[in-house]
């Protein structure tokens, strides 16, 4: 069984149940599969392909764990990223993020709520 197949089972066993709590913020099972789907699609409209590489870079959060839902539906492969590693720390030939679109929470913070596209970037 996918990992996609089970946030839908869950939406449908579940539906209107929390699923997930961060702060005064409670989403529940069926949003949760609505805001991975959203987010999938949108990324799948990049014109990625199941295989390709994205990144999530992002805190521990309700968006970080749609993002990982979402790459996952998708039939994409997260590449693990760590938001407290700097360029320095790389080693050199680290092609980790080589040919990555990475997720994050946008230039200016805040949070992806499947209302918008998702900010990214593209690494060459």
């Amino acid at each position: 069984m996918q990992i996609g197949s089970l946030v839908q089972r869950a939406a449908l066993y579940f539906a209107d149940a929390p699923c997930l709590t961060q702060g005064n913020k409670t989403v529940s099972f069926r949003e949760f599969d609505d805001l991975t789907n959203r987010l999938a699609n949108a990324l799948l409209a990049l014109d990625l392909s199941p295989g390709d590489r994205v990144g999530v870079l992002l805190p521990n959060s309700i968006d970080c764990l749609v993002s990982y839902y979402a790459v996952a539906k998708a039939g994409l492969v997260r590449v693990g990223l760590n938001t407290r590693e700097t360029g320095d720390e790389r080693e050199p030939g680290d092609e980790r993020e080589e040919g990555v679109v990475c997720l994050g929470a946008g230039p200016n913070g805040g949070e992806w709520n499947g209302d918008r596209t998702p900010y990214y970037i593209y690494i060459p």
